[in-house]
Protein backbone atom coordinates (compact mmCIF):
# COMPACT_ATOMS: atom_id res chain seq x y z
CA UNK A 1 0.00 0.00 0.00
CA UNK A 2 3.05 2.30 0.67
CA UNK A 3 4.68 1.56 -2.35
CA UNK A 4 1.43 2.53 -4.65
CA UNK A 5 0.70 5.41 -2.35
CA UNK A 6 4.12 6.52 -3.52
CA UNK A 7 3.83 5.72 -6.88
CA UNK A 8 0.68 7.97 -7.11
CA UNK A 9 2.86 10.96 -5.57
CA UNK A 10 5.83 10.36 -8.19
CA UNK A 11 3.36 10.44 -10.69
CA UNK A 12 0.89 13.27 -9.80
CA UNK A 13 4.40 15.76 -9.32
CA UNK A 14 5.71 14.80 -13.03
CA UNK A 15 1.90 15.85 -14.31
CA UNK A 16 2.14 18.97 -12.01
CA UNK A 17 5.95 19.64 -13.91
CA UNK A 18 4.80 19.02 -17.43
CA UNK A 19 1.91 21.08 -16.56
CA UNK A 20 3.93 23.91 -15.48
CA UNK A 21 6.49 23.22 -18.49
CA UNK A 22 3.43 23.90 -21.11
CA UNK A 23 2.16 27.09 -19.32
CA UNK A 24 3.61 30.06 -21.08
CA UNK A 25 4.78 32.29 -18.66
CA UNK A 26 5.13 35.10 -20.94
CA UNK A 27 1.16 34.80 -21.45
CA UNK A 28 0.34 34.44 -17.47
CA UNK A 29 2.29 37.50 -17.05
CA UNK A 30 0.45 39.41 -19.37
CA UNK A 31 -2.94 37.90 -18.40
CA UNK A 32 -2.49 38.77 -14.72
CA UNK A 33 -1.47 42.48 -15.77
CA UNK A 34 -5.00 42.80 -18.10
CA UNK A 35 -6.60 41.74 -14.95
CA UNK A 36 -4.77 44.23 -13.39
CA UNK A 37 -5.98 46.76 -15.07
CA UNK A 38 -9.40 45.70 -15.20
CA UNK A 39 -9.84 45.71 -11.61
CA UNK A 40 -8.21 49.73 -11.92
CA UNK A 41 -10.89 50.24 -14.51
CA UNK A 42 -14.04 48.67 -12.16
CA UNK A 43 -12.11 50.58 -9.36
CA UNK A 44 -12.02 53.79 -11.48
CA UNK A 45 -15.58 53.55 -11.91
CA UNK A 46 -16.39 52.92 -8.59
CA UNK A 47 -15.17 56.21 -8.16
CA UNK A 48 -17.25 58.39 -10.60
CA UNK A 49 -20.04 56.48 -9.12
CA UNK A 50 -18.98 57.99 -5.89
CA UNK A 51 -18.27 61.22 -6.87
CA UNK A 52 -21.35 61.54 -8.88
CA UNK A 53 -23.69 61.03 -5.40
CA UNK A 54 -21.23 63.12 -3.44
CA UNK A 55 -22.11 65.95 -6.15
CA UNK A 56 -25.65 65.14 -6.35
CA UNK A 57 -25.90 65.37 -2.33
CA UNK A 58 -23.87 68.42 -2.50
CA UNK A 59 -26.74 70.27 -4.64
CA UNK A 60 -29.53 68.81 -2.84
CA UNK A 61 -28.01 70.37 0.50
CA UNK A 62 -27.61 73.58 -1.46
CA UNK A 63 -31.17 73.50 -2.22
CA UNK A 64 -32.58 72.76 1.34
CA UNK A 65 -30.65 75.65 2.56
CA UNK A 66 -32.15 78.03 0.21
CA UNK A 67 -35.50 76.36 0.98
CA UNK A 68 -34.66 76.51 5.08
CA UNK A 69 -33.73 80.03 4.54
CA UNK A 70 -37.07 81.01 3.02
CA UNK A 71 -38.89 79.34 5.42
CA UNK A 72 -36.94 81.52 8.29
CA UNK A 73 -37.92 84.52 6.66
CA UNK A 74 -41.60 83.59 6.30
CA UNK A 75 -41.81 82.57 10.12
CA UNK A 76 -40.34 85.86 11.03
CA UNK A 77 -42.68 87.53 8.88
CA UNK A 78 -45.63 85.36 10.14
CA UNK A 79 -44.54 86.33 13.85
CA UNK A 80 -44.17 89.72 13.05
CA UNK A 81 -47.74 89.40 12.22
CA UNK A 82 -48.44 87.40 15.11
CA UNK A 83 -50.17 84.34 13.30
CA UNK A 84 -49.36 81.34 15.83
CA UNK A 85 -51.46 78.86 14.04
CA UNK A 86 -49.36 79.20 10.80
CA UNK A 87 -45.88 79.85 12.77
CA UNK A 88 -46.32 76.72 14.43
CA UNK A 89 -46.88 74.68 10.92
CA UNK A 90 -43.61 76.56 9.17
CA UNK A 91 -41.92 75.79 12.73
CA UNK A 92 -42.68 72.01 11.87
CA UNK A 93 -41.65 72.35 8.13
CA UNK A 94 -38.07 74.23 9.44
CA UNK A 95 -37.69 71.26 12.09
CA UNK A 96 -38.22 68.56 9.63
CA UNK A 97 -36.09 70.22 6.96
CA UNK A 98 -33.28 71.50 9.35
CA UNK A 99 -32.74 67.43 9.95
CA UNK A 100 -33.13 66.06 6.77
CA UNK A 101 -29.96 68.54 6.35
CA UNK A 102 -27.83 67.13 8.85
CA UNK A 103 -28.66 63.88 7.43
CA UNK A 104 -27.60 64.91 4.05
CA UNK A 105 -24.58 66.21 5.62
CA UNK A 106 -24.00 62.81 7.16
CA UNK A 107 -24.40 61.53 4.49
CA UNK A 108 -22.15 63.84 2.16
CA UNK A 109 -19.10 63.55 4.69
CA UNK A 110 -18.94 59.58 4.67
CA UNK A 111 -19.27 59.62 0.59
CA UNK A 112 -16.44 62.46 0.81
CA UNK A 113 -14.22 59.86 2.95
CA UNK A 114 -15.05 57.40 0.93
CA UNK A 115 -14.47 58.26 -2.21
CA UNK A 116 -11.13 59.96 -0.50
CA UNK A 117 -9.99 56.47 0.48
CA UNK A 118 -10.91 55.18 -2.52
CA UNK A 119 -9.25 57.92 -4.88
CA UNK A 120 -5.92 57.15 -2.76
CA UNK A 121 -5.95 53.39 -3.02
CA UNK A 122 -6.72 53.77 -6.96
CA UNK A 123 -3.36 56.09 -7.11
CA UNK A 124 -1.63 53.68 -5.08
CA UNK A 125 -2.33 50.50 -7.10
CA UNK A 126 -1.93 52.45 -10.46
CA UNK A 127 1.70 53.33 -9.15
CA UNK A 128 2.46 49.67 -8.59
CA UNK A 129 0.60 48.39 -11.83
CA UNK A 130 3.25 51.03 -13.69
CA UNK A 131 6.20 49.29 -11.89
CA UNK A 132 4.96 46.04 -12.45
CA UNK A 133 4.48 46.98 -16.27
CA UNK A 134 7.82 48.13 -16.43
CA UNK A 135 9.53 44.94 -15.01
CA UNK A 136 7.62 42.71 -16.71
CA UNK A 137 8.52 44.65 -20.01
CA UNK A 138 11.90 44.17 -18.70
CA UNK A 139 11.07 40.41 -18.14
CA UNK A 140 9.36 39.80 -21.28
CA UNK A 141 12.48 41.14 -23.46
CA UNK A 142 15.11 39.24 -21.72
CA UNK A 143 13.46 36.41 -22.39
CA UNK A 144 12.50 37.08 -25.80
CA UNK A 145 16.21 37.56 -26.30
CA UNK A 146 17.04 35.05 -29.35
CA UNK A 147 18.49 32.04 -28.27
CA UNK A 148 21.82 32.23 -30.02
CA UNK A 149 22.61 35.05 -28.18
CA UNK A 150 22.17 32.85 -24.84
CA UNK A 151 24.20 30.44 -26.14
CA UNK A 152 27.12 32.59 -27.47
CA UNK A 153 26.97 34.44 -24.13
CA UNK A 154 27.46 30.99 -22.29
CA UNK A 155 30.36 29.86 -24.70
CA UNK A 156 32.25 32.87 -24.03
CA UNK A 157 32.08 32.64 -20.25
CA UNK A 158 32.46 29.32 -19.69
CA UNK A 159 29.91 27.81 -16.81
CA UNK A 160 28.56 31.16 -16.32
CA UNK A 161 31.35 32.20 -14.28
CA UNK A 162 33.49 34.33 -15.98
CA UNK A 163 37.11 32.64 -14.65
CA UNK A 164 39.34 31.27 -16.85
CA UNK A 165 41.84 28.23 -16.03
CA UNK A 166 45.41 29.49 -15.82
CA UNK A 167 46.18 26.38 -18.00
CA UNK A 168 44.09 27.86 -20.39
CA UNK A 169 45.56 31.34 -20.09
CA UNK A 170 49.27 29.70 -20.22
CA UNK A 171 48.72 28.29 -23.83
CA UNK A 172 46.81 31.40 -24.91
CA UNK A 173 49.77 33.57 -23.91
CA UNK A 174 51.89 31.04 -26.05
CA UNK A 175 49.90 31.40 -29.30
CA UNK A 176 50.07 35.34 -29.02
CA UNK A 177 53.79 35.11 -28.96
CA UNK A 178 54.59 33.07 -31.57
CA UNK A 179 51.82 34.60 -34.06
CA UNK A 180 53.58 38.25 -32.36
CA UNK A 181 57.56 36.54 -33.23
CA UNK A 182 56.52 34.45 -36.26
CA UNK A 183 56.75 31.43 -34.92
CA UNK A 184 60.41 32.18 -32.76
CA UNK A 185 59.24 30.66 -29.63
CA UNK A 186 62.30 29.35 -27.77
Amino acid sequence: MRLMQRLVWVLRADLHGALDQLEDKTLLLKQYMREMEEELWRKEARLGQLASARDNIRREISRRTQEAGRLEENLNLVLAQDKDDLARRLIRKLRALKSHLEELERQGADLEAEVSALRDQWSEQRLKLDEIKFRAADYLRRSQRPRWETLATEAAWPGGQGTLDEEEVEIELLRRKESVLGGMVP
